[in-house]
């Protein structure tokens, strides 16, 4: 079984190894051996806060920008018949 991926969620799991210990641990437990998948929705919202953020720290902004980026290109959440990768970093 897949999980569909709130942003929430997804913001969560980007932190790496300052992400929370419970979505680690289920990310560990779930999604890793059965995947997840994100919407459209959730990238559009992920665009916004990348929007919001670029007027008062332009560099963060670029690096999630970044981030989104190489995670549309291959890897393991799924996304309009696409594979993500879960960029983490």
């Amino acid at each position: 079984m897949r999980y569909l991926l709130d942003t929430n969620i997804v913001s969560e799991l980007r932190k790496g190894t300052r992400c929370d210990p419970a979505v680690a641990a289920r990310e560990q437990a779930e999604l890793i051996p059965h995947g997840g998948a994100i919407s459209v929705i959730t990238v559009g919202e992920i665009r916004k806060g990348i929007a919001l953020i670029a007027p008062r720290d332009p560099q963060q902004a670029a690096r999630l920008e970044s981030w989104l980026a190489k995670t549309s290109r291959a890897g393991s959440w799924l996304f309009l018949g696409m594979w993500l990768k879960n960029g983490g970093d």
